[in-house]
């Protein structure tokens, strides 16, 4: 596995993603009493964390000299695109 330099904290983020999706997918009662606009907001919470979690890889590999600059540039470049179109 490379990283390490921040000790692989976006794993936190992706397991906080996960909870989340598994939460709003599995037919839990807090969650059937919410509003669907709440209910949205949480799925683009959870879709935000997931984006911020591969930069946080991107930056921890980058950090870490796993990667170099050209990489960490394109690689934070295309997820920002792709973030955008998925909105």
């Amino acid at each position: 596995m490379s990283g390490g330099h921040f000790d692989y904290a976006y794993f936190k983020v992706i397991y906080f993603a996960d909870i989340l999706k598994l939460d709003l997918d599995e037919p839990r009662e807090w969650v059937q009493e919410l509003s669907p606009e709440c209910i949205e907001r949480l799925r683009q919470i959870e879709k935000e964390a997931r984006h911020f979690a591969e930069k946080m890889r991107t930056t921890e590999w980058f950090l870490s000299g796993d990667i170099g600059e050209d990489a960490f540039l394109e690689t934070t470049r295309t997820a920002d695109a792709l973030r955008k179109t998925d909105s």
